[in-house]
C-alpha cells in the first residue's frame, strides 16, 4: 500500500458526514476555550450541513490509519474549506478483534478511503 496517495471520495458521501457530525460531537464534549479549534469546529459544523453531494473530500493516507483531510464546499457565494489529522480508531481497533466485533459494524475512514478514487496530477521536472 502506497502512504502518498492522494484520494477525493466521490461516492458514499453522506457515510463521511455523517463520520464528520460523530467527530464534531466528540469535539463539543471537550468544551475547549481555544479560538481557533472553536472556529475550526464552527466549519466543520457548516460543512455537516452542506449537501453532501456538493462537498470534495480529499485523503492523503499518512500511515496506516493515519490520514490528512480536507473538506471544501464551493458555491457562488464562496468557498469554505477545513482540514485535519485523522486517526482512524475504529480501524485500529478491527486490527485488534474479530469480525464479529461491534468496529466492524460501523463505517471508518479507512473503508471511504479504500472506495475513494486516486487523484492523478502532473508537474514539470525542474532541472
Amino acid at each position: 500500500m502506497q502512504y502518498d496517495e492522494i484520494r477525493e471520495l466521490k461516492t458514499r458521501k453522506e457515510d463521511f458526514v455523517k463520520i464528520l457530525k460523530d467527530l464534531i460531537e466528540w469535539d463539543e464534549q471537550i468544551k475547549t476555550k481555544s479560538p481557533k479549534l472553536l472556529e475550526n469546529l464552527k466549519i466543520k459544523k457548516t460543512l455537516a450541513e452542506m449537501p453532501s453531494k456538493k462537498l470534495k473530500i480529499t485523503f492523503l493516507k499518512l500511515d496506516e490509519f493515519i490520514f490528512y483531510v480536507v473538506v471544501q464546499y464551493k458555491s457562488l457565494n464562496g468557498e469554505i474549506t477545513t482540514s485535519w489529522v485523522h486517526e482512524d480508531e475504529i480501524y485500529k481497533e478491527r486490527l485488534l478483534n474479530n469480525k464479529d466485533h461491534l468496529s466492524y459494524k460501523v463505517v471508518c475512514l479507512t473503508d471511504l478511503y479504500e472506495v475513494a478514487e486516486p487523484i492523478h496530477y502532473f508537474y514539470k521536472d525542474v532541472a
